[in-house]
């Protein structure tokens, strides 16, 4: 392009060369956004069955836990009959995706902690993720906002498509500080004897 040609002659003021890397940024983003759309578009059948979540939540943990270092997982199941109405694989990448987070608000700490906690309350399945990374309040509520990420190669949406599916089961996803920790939380209501969601 004539874009090109003239900085091939002359290389960009600084500030500009900024704009045009921040440009190239959110185009990528966009275009990220766009195949995570035409895919849930493809895959928006996806079927929905009550699923026990102390088997399902152990096998997703163990699968990182080997990955790294003794002592920097745990894993606590406080239930064995929870039971909620929901689809196996967006089960899986929700929890998957608020782990790989807390591996990565982690890295690098001296004594990282990450623990993976199953309880129930009130009617509702509590599937939550702790870490004691010293992430500020406000980077957490930035990082729930679409297109905003500290990764260079991230799109921004990854928590917001755990909100998204834990609403489409008829839960929701909280983040926040409670203390000198970051609790990740998805609430479920648990499914009834007929595998229906209780309202």
């Amino acid at each position: 392009s004539a874009l090109e040609r003239q900085f091939e002659r002359e290389a960009p003021a600084p500030a500009v060369a900024r704009a045009i890397e921040l440009i190239a940024r959110q185009c990528g983003k966009a275009s990220g956004i766009v195949n995570h759309v035409r895919r849930y578009v493809i895959n928006r059948e996806s079927q929905m069955e009550p699923i026990a979540l102390a088997g399902e939540v152990t096998r997703i943990y163990n699968a990182w836990a080997v990955k790294c270092p003794a002592g920097v997982f745990s894993l606590s199941v406080k239930t064995r009959e929870a039971v909620v109405y929901w689809n196996r694989l967006e089960l899986e990448l929700c929890l998957r995706n608020v782990i790989k987070n807390a591996l990565e608000a982690t890295e690098g700490m001296p004594e990282p902690r990450i623990s993976v906690q199953l309880e129930t309350a009130g009617g509702s399945a509590l599937l939550t993720v702790v870490d004691n990374a010293s992430t500020e309040a406000a980077a957490l509520a930035d990082h729930s906002r679409p297109l905003n990420t500290s990764k260079t190669t991230g799109t921004g949406l990854g928590l917001l498509i755990v909100r998204t599916l834990c609403e489409k089961a008829a839960g929701n996803f909280s983040i926040g500080r409670e203390g000198d920790r970051t609790v990740a939380r998805m609430t479920l209501p648990l499914a009834d004897n007929s595998g229906d969601a209780q309202p």
